[in-house]
Formats: structure tokens, C-alpha cells, sequence
């Protein structure tokens, strides 16, 4: 027998992020699975390191300089990433 145990009043777990750094006035963010994400914030609200969740950043990919972003972090740039 399997048991799915729910969060609490039923709402999904939010996926968490890892800040990572900053680029042009963008907070950058981590997500498990590899993909950056950003919001415009000052740099001295988050250290990297500080884990935040999803629900105000938007996906790096959206931006015209993604791929740049994504090298300047060392992260490889991936077409799935688009």
C-alpha cells in the first residue's frame, strides 16, 4: 500500500530556488533541476546561497541575453533552456 502524504490544506509544495548571484540588476536563482531564474532586486537583499521560492521569478530564458547569462555563471546553455 502506498500513501501520498499532501502538504498542509492541500496546496502543492512551491519549488525552491538558490540564489546564485547577480547580473544587470537581476537576482539570479537556481532551480534543481538546472534552470535560472530572475527578478530585479538590489543586491544587497539576497547573499548567494539564500534559498527563495518560485513565485515571483521569472525564467532567465525569456531575457534576449539568456545565453550569456547562462555562460557567465558557467552553466551550460541548452535548447531545452529556450
Amino acid at each position: 500500500m502506498h500513501y501520498h502524504i499532501l502538504p498542509q490544506n492541500f496546496e502543492s509544495p512551491m519549488p525552491m530556488l538558490s540564489v546564485i548571484g547577480y547580473s544587470s540588476g537581476r537576482l539570479i536563482a537556481i532551480s534543481e533541476e538546472g534552470k535560472l531564474f530572475y527578478m530585479k532586486c538590489d543586491e544587497s537583499l539576497f547573499e548567494p546561497g539564500t534559498v527563495l521560492e518560485k513565485d515571483d521569478m521569472l525564467p532567465v530564458s525569456i531575457l534576449p541575453d539568456a545565453q550569456k547569462i547562462y555562460e557567465s555563471f558557467n552553466i551550460d546553455w541548452r535548447p531545452e533552456h529556450e
